[in-house]
C-alpha cells in the first residue's frame, strides 16, 4: 500500500484527501510506513499534526504508532510542539487513568519510545520500575516488556544519576540480558560482527565488548594514554560482568567504536534514529569517546580500506559529554 504511494500520480491523489483522514487513518499509515522504512515527508507532518492536535481523541495503540514514527525520525519537537511533554501530561490525565491500568503493556511501551527521545521524569520511572509494578505485568504474554523495562533502567541509571526511585534487581537485569542480548548474537548480527571483526584488526590493541548491553551489537574498545599512546585494556575492564560497562581508569582516554548498521539510519539519510543516538549519547555521558562507524563508510570495503576509513573515523571522534 505504501510503496503504492510514493508513485506521483497516487500520492498527489493521495494528498488531496487528507482532509478526510480520521486519527486511525492517520496512525495505520504511520505504522505502514515504519514498517517500509519510508516516510513521505508532507503525509507524515498531515498525521502527525492531525494526532498531536486531537490528542485526546486518540487510542493507545494510536499513539505508539505515532511514537514509533517520530523515533524513527528522530523528532522530539514538531511544529514549536514538545512531543515528550505533550504526551506524558496526556498520559497523567485523568481520563487515561482506566485506559493504563487495562493496558500496562502499552504503557511501558509508549514510555520506551518516550525514553529514547528524552529522559523520563521521576514519577513514571518510579512507576514502572517499581518491583510491584513489574510482578503485576503479563511478562509471559508480552516478552518484549521485559526489553523495554530493560532498556528504560539502562538508560535512565546513565541519564539520570540523582534519581534515588526504585530500579529492577540486578538479578532482573541480568537475565534479561542474558536472554535479549547475548543469546544468538553472533548468528543473528553475522555481517554486523563480520565488519567489527576487521575493525578490531584494524585498531591496535583494541577489543569486541558489550559495553553498554541495551542492544545486540557489541562495539570495538580501546584505551590511550594522555600522550595518546595506545595499550592493553585493563584485566579488571575485560573481565567485568557489570550491566554497564564503565572505564575504570580516569587518568586513560577510553574509546569506543559504535557500528552503525543500515538500520540505525533514517531511509536514503545519514540521520541517525533516536534509538541509535541515545545509544551514542549514553556512551558519551559513560566517558567514552565515542567513534561512530556508519556503514556506508565501512561495509563491502577491503581490509586497506576497512583501515583507511577507521583512521578517517578516528580523527572525528566525539569527546565525553562535559555536562
Amino acid at each position: 500500500m505504501y510503496g503504492a504511494i510514493q508513485s506521483m500520480h497516487i500520492q498527489n491523489i493521495f494528498l488531496e484527501r487528507l482532509p478526510l483522514l480520521n486519527t486511525y487513518n492517520c496512525s495505520h499509515i504511520l505504522s505502514i510506513g515504519q514498517y517500509q522504512r519510508s516516510y513521505n515527508r508532507e503525509i507524515v507532518n498531515y498525521c502527525v499534526k492531525k494526532l498531536l492536535h486531537e490528542i485526546k481523541l486518540v487510542r493507545l495503540k494510536e499513539i505508539e504508532k505515532l511514537l514509533q514514527c517520530l523515533c524513527f525520525l528522530n523528532q522530539s519537537i514538531f511544529e514549536d510542539i514538545n512531543v515528550c511533554q505533550l504526551l506524558l501530561d496526556e498520559l497523567k490525565s485523568e481520563q487515561r487513568k482506566e485506559e493504563l491500568i487495562m493496558h500496562p503493556k502499552s504503557l511501558v511501551n509508549l514510555l520506551f519510545n518516550l525514553s529514547l527521545l528524552n529522559p523520563l521524569p521521576d514519577d513514571f520511572l518510579e512507576l514502572v520500575l517499581s518491583e510491584e509494578f513489574i510482578k503485576a505485568l503479563p511478562r509471559d504474554r508480552y516478552p518484549l516488556v521485559d526489553f523495554y523495562l530493560y532498556n528504560i533502567a539502562i538508560s535512565s541509571a546513565i541519564e539520570k544519576p540523582g534519581y534515588k526511585g526504585p530500579m529492577p534487581s540486578m538479578k532482573f537485569l541480568k537475565e534479561v540480558r542474558n536472554k535479549w542480548i547475548f543469546k544468538d548474537h553472533k548468528s543473528n548480527q553475522s555481517m554486523g560482527l563480520s565488519i567489527l571483526s576487521r575493525i578490531e584488526e584494524a585498531v591496535e590493541k583494541s577489543q569486541i565488548l558489550h559495553v553498554l548491553p541495551s542492544y545486540a551489537m557489541p562495539d570495538v574498545v580501546f584505551c590511550e594514554t594522555e600522550d595518546g599512546v595506545r595499550i592493553p585494556l585493563p584485566e579488571e575492564y575485560k573481565k567485568s560482568d557489570e550491566i554497564i560497562r564503565k572505564p575504570t581508569d580516569n587518568q586513560l582516554k577510553w574509546n569506543v567504536v559504535v557500528l552503525g548498521m543500515k538500520n540505525k539510519y533514517q531511509s536514503d539519510s545519514q540521520q541517525p534514529i533516536a534509538a541509535f543516538s541515545q545509544r551514542l549519547n549514553l556512551l558519551r555521558k559513560l566517558g567514552y569517546h565515542v567513534i561512530e562507524a556508519p556503514w556506508w563508510e565501512v561495509s563491502w570495503r577491503s581490509d586497506a580500506k576497512i583501515m583507511e576509513s577507521v583512521n578517517m573515523l578516528l580523527k572525528r571522534r566525539l569527546p565525553p559529554d562535559s555536562k
